[in-house]
């Protein structure tokens, strides 16, 4: 069994994969609010991490890359190995020029998403930014947009505006539907419209390209949050971790770097 870490901006995720892409779930802790050493504990549960080398997607930079191998080290786990996008890996074709530029989560995702499907997909993952990628069918990814986040969205408006804030503040919990008519109802929902948005537009592009309608796989923390909005959307939380697996598995040379 291979132990498998998502670490986000804000969380670290934890799985381990049976050796032919197959998922247990462990859990998930914020690292920004524990630390790493904690957040991997609490993640673990009471799974020891095993002495083999495990896998990691990384978008929460190098530092934390270094501590998280430090904090696996501590416990009793073997090397981390850092995932990063390949030319092609797994049944799935790179559109970036230069494959490692294009984000280790993206690229988990699409992994995890061609792994579900051979069609042609959009692959939303609504966390801290909010990343849409296009993929046509066998896996050939066409590339994709980056976006604020919900609450990135919020806190921009907040951070550079006078009284929004404020007004967010003296507002009572954000409702969905119709025309907001407090200050943090309008916020959110603005927030959650331009995501919504964006998607849509995803989908009808890959659709004109495509000449078909599209697969939608949503995965991240805001991910139920869009969800409710969209009919056709498949909800997969541990998309990215399934993609992780299957490169495990796999086990590509060009996809094995340090952080």
């Amino acid at each position: 069994m291979t132990l498998l870490l998502d670490l986000g901006n804000t969380r670290l995720k934890a799985a381990r994969s049976d050796g032919s892409g197959g998922l247990e779930l462990l859990g998930e802790a914020s690292h920004r609010e524990h630390g790493m050493a904690g957040a991997l504990a609490r993640a673990l549960g009471a799974s020891a991490p095993g002495a083999g080398v495990a896998w990691c997607a990384n978008v929460a930079g190098p530092a934390a890359g270094e501590a998280l191998a430090a904090a696996l080290a501590q416990a009793g786990g073997g090397g981390l190995s850092f995932l990063r996008a390949a030319p092609e890996a797994c049944g799935v074709s790179c559109a970036y020029a230069e494959p490692a530029r294009l984000g280790a989560d993206r690229w988990a995702a699409l992994l995890g998403a061609r792994g579900l499907s051979a069609a042609p997909c959009v692959v939303v993952d609504a966390g801290s930014a909010l990343t849409i990628d296009a993929m046509a069918a066998q896996g050939r990814h066409l590339g994709g947009w980056i976006l604020p986040g919900l609450a990135m969205m919020v806190d921009a408006l907040e951070a550079r505006t006078g009284d929004l804030a404020r007004f967010r503040q003296a507002s009572a919990p954000a409702v969905t539907g119709g025309f907001p008519t407090d200050t943090r109802s309008a916020m959110e929902e603005g927030a959650r419209l331009a995501a919504l948005g964006a998607v849509a537009a995803a989908q009808e592009r890959l659709a004109l390209h495509a000449g078909a309608p599209a697969r939608l796989f949503l995965t991240g923390g805001d991910a139920p949050a869009l969800h409710s909005a969209l009919e056709t959307a498949e909800l997969v939380p541990e998309l990215v971790l399934l993609g992780l697996a299957r490169a495990a598995a796999g086990n590509p040379v060009s996809n094995m770097n340090a952080c």
